[in-house]
């Protein structure tokens, strides 16, 4: 009698036939989570015998979840589909496909069975290895700050993806006889319909800038909405979509895709017929579907090439399309005559590649007649900004909010207006037709991803807003509470994640949670508009403090912006306060660098320079460079503000005071030499604070406002 649902025989037979996979598998992950272990306890070893390298002591590696974790995404995405093609290779040879056919088992039994065996494998090895780097990690805690933040949603995630492809790789197994077609088809499965979706979306986006498809949060069109193809994309680095962390509503999906896959797969198999051994297809409809699939992959391209004006480009393609098309009937089946015989689908491939021409040029047009008055919107939500310096996580604290106000959505609505005629003028938005004239001040614009509700539908639009309008915007959204709410209140940082440049070599986590509780309170006292300024506007000085960490929710957002005393002088004093580590030292090198007035020997090449910003409610700026090759003439001491650089450094001696938000000088020193006979090899290169001494003369010593010099940089989006 034919067992129904599971045999241990099978199952234990499965687990043998996957050793030598599994105890690679095995060996790479421990491996993994050793390495990194050896290597700190090196770095911690070193540290014992030589202290005087590590200004304020040794620094713990910050350990995530995901590094915990590290390999479970190569298991879950290429040993997994691997274990699979091994268990069920031996349906593609018909002599193999005839005996296991013919076993008193039913074809349930043996799937589940042998899926059962792929998943203890997998599943096994990386909670084991993941176990054995926990303790790792958590029992040294002089040497690692572990963060379990995430745990749950990133476990989620990774048992989708493992779901996903082996459901997908089973399903092509059982769809084909061949190991090049099961390989084929399990890829196009994986890949073919988010590859579609992503490309048809970024050739629509590239004719209509103003349509955010690559926003739409928990849609299907998300890139997201896939973890498998999120991973993959995390993988290979490439699109900025991949937000598969603390995404639920994606892991779901997901989950019940890879389901559906496994599903699929369990009712193919049940209805193959052991013939299908060594043929690429069951029959030739299946084989015609697969065959237009795989060349749809090229053949999506054509059209927009046309649609571009690049025929030639487009025939090229074209013809590529071809060759793929009967290349790989003529690979899977080997036999000419099939080829005459696939023609017939070859017109299904030129029919679907015209609508995918119809569609990237026909939903521009019909997006771009969206011109809505204001009554005619509910609410709106401010999900991201699209062209502008990092600010992912500013806006993830507010792309929940739904913003009722009448007066925004009046805002909204013209904006949107004006983006219209701007788009049918000129094919884009960014040069904003408003009030009759082209608004082609770039500084002056913001652009802003906004999800409109109107009803039951749901658009979400990129929109260009000018400075006044975008200055009114941020102006209305103050009478706001839930919005200031969300805006003001800084997110949680991730543990051991959190410095603030000067203090990144601080140890203490305690100090630093004091300097960031007082960010917060400081950030309470300004408006929304200085607090948007101060965390988006991208400002930048050299060696100025910059707070930056990871959010604690685990979703891979990065909080970063400069802290400056004109704007935070509470936090920036607190900081400064940790720059005390290794002064003496640096003073000693600045000074050695100021006062050096020795010959550059013959054949020694040196390079010498110094900026100075001096602050006391206002930026000062002067610098001096030497460089021997060629560049320079004289000596170091013979530079402009050289001599300057020194009677200030003999007031700086002489001062009592410390440097505080309210005066300081900033000294950034470079020191390179060929021969490093005065100072250490290699050089000198750092900066340091100075206080600023009483009747400082700034024009007797070079000094011109800052904002006057070529070292300006800073991005101001609004006055």
């Amino acid at each position: 009698m034919k067992k129904k649902l599971f045999s241990k025989g099978i199952y234990v037979e499965s687990l043998r036939r996957l050793r030598t996979a599994g105890i690679i598998m095995l060996a790479v992950m421990l491996l993994v989570q050793i390495v990194p272990v050896i290597v700190q306890v090196s770095n911690y070893m070193f540290y014992l015998e030589h202290p005087e390298n590590y200004e304020g002591g040794f620094t713990p590696d910050n350990v995530s979840f995901d590094m915990i974790l590290a390999g479970a995404p190569t298991m879950s995405m290429l040993v997994a589909p691997v274990m699979v093609l091994i268990l069920l290779s031996v349906f593609n040879k018909r002599s193999s496909s005839d005996f296991y056919h013919a076993l008193p088992y039913t074809r349930t039994c043996f799937f589940l069975s042998t899926m059962a065996a792929v998943y203890t494998w997998v599943l096994g090895t990386v909670i084991v290895c993941s176990a054995i780097g926990a303790v790792l990690y958590t029992s040294m805690p002089k040497l690692f700050v572990v963060s379990l933040t995430g745990a749950f949603e990133l476990v989620l995630s990774y048992f989708a993806v493992l779901l996903i492809t082996t459901g997908a790789v089973a399903l092509a197994m059982a769809l084909t006889g061949t190991l090049i077609t099961n390989v084929c088809v399990a890829l196009l499965i994986l890949f073919l319909p988010r590859f579609l979706i992503t490309v048809l979306s970024a050739m629509i986006n590239s004719r209509a800038d103003f349509l955010a498809l690559s926003q739409l949060g928990s849609s299907f069109l998300a890139p997201s909405t896939n973890v498998f193809f999120s991973v993959f994309a995390e993988i290979m680095y490439f699109g900025n979509g991949v937000d598969f962390y603390n995404n639920l509503s994606a892991d779901i999906y997901s989950i019940c895709l890879g389901l559906v896959y496994l599903a699929l797969a369990l009712f193919a198999f049940n209805k193959r017929k052991s013939e299908t051994a060594t043929r690429p297809a069951p029959d030739r409809f299946t084989q015609h579907i697969i065959r237009i699939l795989i060349t749809m992959v090229i053949a999506v391209f054509p059209p927009m090439l046309f649609i571009e004006g690049e025929p030639a480009g487009g025939i090229i393609v074209g013809l590529i399309t071809v060759i793929v098309y009967f290349a790989y009937e003529l690979i899977t089946t080997h036999k000419w005559a099939n080829c005459v015989r696939a023609l017939p689908g070859l017109g299904v491939v030129a029919a679907l590649s015209i609508v995918a021409g119809v569609l990237i040029v026909a939903v521009p047009v019909a997006a771009s007649g969206y011109t809505p008055d204001a009554e005619d919107i509910d609410s709106i939500r401010l999900i991201s900004y699209s062209d502008r310096y990092d600010e992912e996580w500013f806006a993830a604290e507010t792309k929940d909010l739904e913003i009722e106000d009448k007066e925004v959505l009046e805002i909204v609505a013209k904006a949107i207006s004006h983006n219209m005629e701007s788009y049918r003028t000129y094919g884009h938005i960014y040069s904003v037709i408003h009030d009759g004239y082209v608004d082609s001040q770039v500084n002056d614009k913001v652009m802003q991803t906004v999800v409109i509700k109107e009803g039951f539908n749901t658009r979400y639009r990129n929109i260009v807003f000018t400075g006044e309008e975008y200055s009114a915007l941020l102006g209305l959204l103050q009478n706001n509470e839930k919005y200031i709410e969300a805006c003001m209140t800084m997110p949680e940082p991730a543990k051991g994640s959190l410095n603030f440049g000067l203090s990144s070599y601080i140890a203490d986590e305690s100090y630093k949670m004091e300097i960031f509780e007082c960010l917060r309170e400081e950030i309470k006292e300004k408006t929304l508009e200085e607090w948007y300024y101060i965390a988006t506007s991208g400002r930048y000085m050299r060696n100025h403090p910059e707070i930056a960490y990871y959010t604690d929710d685990y979703n891979f957002k990065f909080v970063s912006f400069g802290i400056y005393p004109d704007e935070l002088p509470k936090t920036f004093e607190m900081i400064l306060k940790t720059d005390e580590f290794g002064y003496s030292e640096r003073f000693k090198d600045m000074e050695r660098v100021i006062t050096d007035d020795s010959e550059v020997a013959e054949g020694e090449y040196r390079y010498m320079s110094l900026e100075v910003m001096v602050y006391d409610g206002e930026y000062y700026y002067a610098d001096a460079m030497f460089d021997s090759n060629g560049l320079n003439q004289g000596t170091w001491q013979e530079q402009a503000n050289v001599a300057a650089f020194g009677d200030m450094l003999e007031k700086v001696k002489d001062c009592d005071e410390r440097p505080t938000s309210e005066s300081f000088i900033l000294v950034t020193y470079d020191y390179t030499s060929s021969t490093g006979e005065k100072f250490e090899e290699g050089g000198l290169y750092g900066y340091i604070y100075l206080p600023l001494p009483e009747d400082f003369d700034y024009e007797a010593w070079g000094f011109k406002p800052y904002y006057d010099t070529e070292m300006f940089y800073e991005y101001k989006y609004l006055d």
